[in-house]
């Protein structure tokens, strides 16, 4: 008996869809653009090392070694470079019409991002950390866990226009980082007073991330981010670990004093 070419194919897939779950038909938020050193996915109890072009899923949990780096392109063109020693999962990419929901949990290391502006009032860019959330609908802003003496912080520098955070134990407080400044969250306190960012504090980390970090044209603070990322990017294979803890140790510390100089409790916005 001859069976319908439809009907094969359908069989066909079901068969697929239970011999392989997950690695066929996950779905796929981006690809891997760039993949410098040692760069893993675990996915769906598999760890995959991926290559330029090779997809990204939702749920991939994407792990860089010392002196590696990978960079994504996702399906709506926003693009994230993670830089060494970094630890981040995809919880979330779909786009339904103008609305796009995209959620990165970053556990630690450095992340850079350039969010596509999107059209949907209910959009959602949200980069999420142990301590904080960075949320945006469209912009250009580095993320930089660090655990310190036990201690977890979260940074946060805005490059281009604006981000929203806030320490998630205190989910009202929240602050607008705009382009040229930076807050720092610590476990179970408010983010910092949103404050400027020298140049030179910002340039080991963008050196670890690549000139993807300072995009050509930008001005202001940025503009002298991406001078220092340009003059560094020959010898961002050689930066050690000690030198980036030192930029986000100097963060904290910069921040810290701010505070203090201050007195005042951090301008917020309620929700």
């Amino acid at each position: 008996m001859k069976i319908n070419p439809v009907l094969r194919l359908v069989i066909f897939m079901l068969v697929l869809q239970l011999a392989f779950p997950l690695p066929l038909f996950a779905q796929v938020a981006g690809e891997f653009i760039e993949v410098l050193g040692d760069v893993t996915i675990q996915r769906a109890g598999a760890v995959i090392k991926p290559k330029a072009k090779d997809p990204v899923h939702v749920k991939d949990v994407i792990k860089t070694g010392e002196k590696s780096r990978a960079r994504l392109s996702m399906i709506d063109q926003s693009k994230l470079t993670l830089g060494p020693k970094a630890r981040m999962e995809v919880r979330e990419f779909y786009l339904k019409g103008k609305s796009r929901t995209g959620i990165f949990s970053l556990s630690l290391g450095k992340l850079h991002a350039v969010a596509v502006k999107s059209l949907g009032a209910d959009s959602r860019f949200d980069v999420q950390t142990p301590t904080a959330v960075a949320g945006v609908r469209g912009t250009e802003w580095i993320s930089v866990v660090e655990a310190i003496q036990n201690a977890t912080t979260s940074s946060f520098y805005t490059l281009q226009e604006s981000i929203m955070v806030f320490n998630t134990a205190l989910p009202t407080e929240v602050v607008t980082v705009s382009a040229g400044q930076f807050t720092v969250v610590a476990a179970g306190v408010a983010p910092t007073i949103p404050a400027a960012f020298s140049p030179a504090l910002l340039q080991s980390v963008t050196m670890e991330l690549g000139a993807a970090a300072a995009p050509a044209g930008t001005t202001g603070a940025a503009g002298a981010v991406a001078a220092g990322a340009e003059a560094g990017a020959a010898t961002a294979a050689g930066v050690g670990t000690g030198t980036v803890a030192a930029g986000a140790a100097a963060a904290a510390v910069a921040a810290a004093a701010i505070a203090e100089a201050t007195k005042t409790t951090p301008t917020t916005t309620h929700h």
